[in-house]
């Protein structure tokens, strides 16, 4: 193997690890605030559509000091099948804990969501 092929080999594995390495500690630092001042909200979905070529994202909002936010998650094909004959989830309600002092700050508790369909206002097919 050529030492070009090397060079680019550990740059490619250098950058790959790099942002591993962001996204985690990223995600560390907005959990620790987010524990640090929490205030625990209702969000409600307002769509499941496709995101990207391959994916499906679960849009919602909530609401905090008279403010109303948007965001959004990346789901599977599972959940966004399991929604298909229940309007797409649309009005459905589940807990999310947020930053008191910056609101877009979140934790959402996924797996009771995507796998056990733990909503507020969904009691079981």
């Amino acid at each position: 193997m050529s030492s070009k092929k090397i060079y680019q080999k550990i740059i490619f594995l250098v950058i790959t690890f790099g942002i591993i390495a962001y996204v985690i500690i990223h995600n560390i630092i907005e959990r620790a605030a987010v524990e640090k001042n929490p205030f625990e909200t209702i969000a409600t979905i307002t769509s499941l559509e496709k995101c990207s070529k391959n994916g499906r994202c679960i849009y919602y909002k909530y609401k905090y000091g008279g403010k109303t936010y948007k965001a959004r998650s990346r789901t599977d094909f599972i959940f966004s099948g399991w929604c298909k004959n229940k309007n797409n989830c649309v009005g459905f309600k589940f807990k999310i804990i947020i930053n008191k002092d910056n609101p877009k700050q979140q934790i959402v508790e996924w797996d009771k969501i995507f796998e056990e369909k733990k909503f507020i206002n969904y009691s079981g097919d």
